[in-house]
């Protein structure tokens, strides 16, 4: 990630400290420890540093991998909902033939029921 984050392929705007830690822990291999004494800070906010830093490039990367599937999805999800509609309409119109020619059929066999003498 360091190495992405240097050769600018991350971007992403890290504070002074941040960068700093990055490179000291990410390409450089340094403890914690070595930190705080080379930084002149409190372990503690080296950590604070390092764990915002994390949640940047986490936040990033989540980004990307959700716009990677956006994409992957996009022609699935081309459907929408006026192709939906336009064949449920058109469903509907058939049905609505078909019963009013049942309907028809029925009425017919009744009628033909009705003038036939028995």
């Amino acid at each position: 990630i360091a190495r992405l984050y240097f050769t600018n392929r991350i971007p992403l705007s890290l504070s002074f400290t941040q960068a700093a830690a990055l490179a000291a822990v990410g390409l450089q291999h340094k403890s914690v420890e070595v930190l705080e004494k080379e930084l002149k800070l409190e372990a503690r906010q080296v950590l604070a540093n390092l764990n915002k830093m994390i949640v940047k490039i986490t936040k990033h990367f989540r980004s990307i991998r959700e716009g990677e599937a956006d994409k992957e999805l996009a022609p699935r999800q081309k459907v929408g909902v006026a192709s939906i509609v336009k064949p449920l309409d058109q469903e509907q119109r058939e049905e609505g033939k078909k019963a009013r020619s049942s309907l028809l059929k029925q009425q017919m066999a009744n009628v033909g029921e009705e003038g036939d003498p028995e």
